[in-house]
């Protein structure tokens, strides 16, 4: 079984933008750069909200995929990118990109999140 079946679910990645608005000010606003990603969403282990922690850094939740996030996204996905099915929303935190030979020969990102509703 590869890896890619075991991803339940769909989401669309975000990247922010800012425009200006009619007085001049600045308003921030989230363009979608890739639809349908298939992914899978697990909660954070403690030691890693808590190494974040150390950081200053809120993450709850990791974000699995094996797109190729590097060359699917002009740069890579980004801190301040955001992946939302619409209604809940995981802001990104940080990547790690690895793979394992001996499990499978696909490539597997981990992206590190902060779930918003």
């Amino acid at each position: 079984m590869s890896i890619s079946a075991l991803l339940d679910q769909r989401l669309t990645i975000q990247r922010q933008q800012l425009t200006a608005d009619a007085s001049g000010g600045s308003v921030r606003t989230f363009a979608t750069i890739l639809s349908s990603v298939p992914c899978a969403v697990s909660p954070a282990k403690s030691a890693v909200v808590a190494e974040y922690g150390r950081r200053d850094i809120l993450v709850d939740h990791h974000i699995f995929t094996t797109i190729d996030l590097e060359s699917a996204l002009a740069g890579g996905i980004r801190l301040g990118d955001r992946l939302t099915d619409g209604v809940v929303y995981y802001l990104v935190k940080g990547v790690l990109k690895s793979s394992n030979l001996q499990v499978s020969n696909e490539m597997l990102y981990q992206v590190d999140c902060e779930r918003r509703l």
